[in-house]
């Protein structure tokens, strides 16, 4: 039976914190992610695993952040991700987030580099020594120094190690989940309106959906975070074989005509080595869903703009090589669930 994007997402999920880990059994990419109970069964239907008989993950609460341990993750970048990065979205995308913490929170960044200099010297150097390769220009300054220099984040990993700063100070000031998702509400308009633009909506009638109209501003965005080195590749997960998908074509008519009935339509990006992956990833281990990630909250704002509605999204972590070993998990993909309402 061929697997498609409508046949996967059936199944909706919520929010909760734990890691679902894959049969060691299945020779192909293992899935982590945050997601309730029903999640496990969801993504190894997604990698066709599931079996009968095998135990349901085990959820824990949703973890304090000022409560939560730092401890290196075990994520590992390529010593060719130590690519520069471009000067205009990355500098855009830390600015949008310090202008609505500092105005939420006052004194934001002079907490983050508290909160810099007060992290143990191995978290700093997880994210400085990743895979043998060391940061360009900055090798010589502490963390606190690396905060500061925030706005001149030429190296893909200072960037990740002051997104894990602000994240986590951030956290700290706002406990309340639904003041998060606000904050990042914000957060996503502002990089939405300054690379689309606030006339990038799609006109539509009342009568059919703008799912399909979409695409070109959709397709626009995320190749802003390509040409700026903050992903490395993008696709639409379907079902289909990579090679067999030659455009980005994310809604069709069908689509369409489930937003008009009333019925959510899912959408699952696969975003390779995105430039927050290991800050996710170190916030992921702290056991907290408040993890960094620009894109998601910049895609969100497509569909808000556009008069449509979006749940809050999901994460999931993908290790593109299978390993036999099940301790060793070196995820390299993230999987963003979107599920759109009228």
């Amino acid at each position: 039976m061929k697997l498609t994007r409508r046949g996967l997402l059936l199944a909706g999920t919520t929010t909760a914190s734990t890691i679902l880990p894959i049969s060691s059994a299945l020779a192909s990419p293992r899935v982590k992610g945050a997601a309730e109970l029903d999640a496990e069964y969801y993504m190894k239907n997604l990698l066709n695993s599931n079996k009968k008989g095998q135990p349901p993950s085990s959820v824990s609460g949703f973890a304090s952040s000022s409560s939560s341990k730092p401890s290196i993750n075990p994520s590992c970048r390529d010593p060719s991700d130590g690519f520069e990065l471009q000067t205009d979205l990355p500098t855009l995308t830390l600015s949008a987030f310090v202008e609505e913490s500092e105005r939420r929170n006052p004194g934001f960044l002079k907490r983050c580099r508290s909160f810099a200099e007060r992290s143990p010297a191995f978290l700093l150097k997880s994210f400085q020594t990743s895979c043998g390769a060391g940061w360009k220009g900055v090798e010589d300054l502490n963390a606190g120094e690396l905060v500061d220099r925030w706005k001149s984040t030429a190296d893909l990993r200072h960037y990740d190690f002051v997104c894990y700063v602000f994240w986590r100070v951030a956290a700290d000031d706002i406990s309340q989940s639904r003041d998060r998702l606000a904050l990042l509400n914000e957060v996503g308009k502002q990089i939405y309106v300054q690379t689309c633009g606030p006339g990038s909506s799609s006109s539509s009638s009342s009568n059919s959906s703008p799912l399909t109209q979409i695409t070109p501003t959709l397709k626009a965005l995320l190749e802003k975070f390509k040409s700026a080195n903050l992903v490395e590749s993008y696709r639409v997960v379907s079902g289909e074989a990579i090679e067999a998908v030659e455009s980005f074509k994310p809604f069709d008519y069908l689509d369409d005509e489930d937003i008009v009935k009333g019925n959510d339509v899912n959408l699952v990006l696969s975003i390779r080595k995105p430039a927050t992956l290991t800050s996710a990833l170190q916030v992921n281990n702290e056991q907290s869903l408040f993890q960094p990630e620009f894109i998601a909250p910049a895609v969100s704002q497509c569909f808000l703009a556009n008069g449509l509605n979006v749940k809050p999204v999901q994460t999931y972590f993908v290790d593109s090589v299978y390993r036999q070993d099940p301790n060793l998990f070196f995820p390299d993909e993230e999987l963003l669930q979107f599920t759109i309402l009228k």
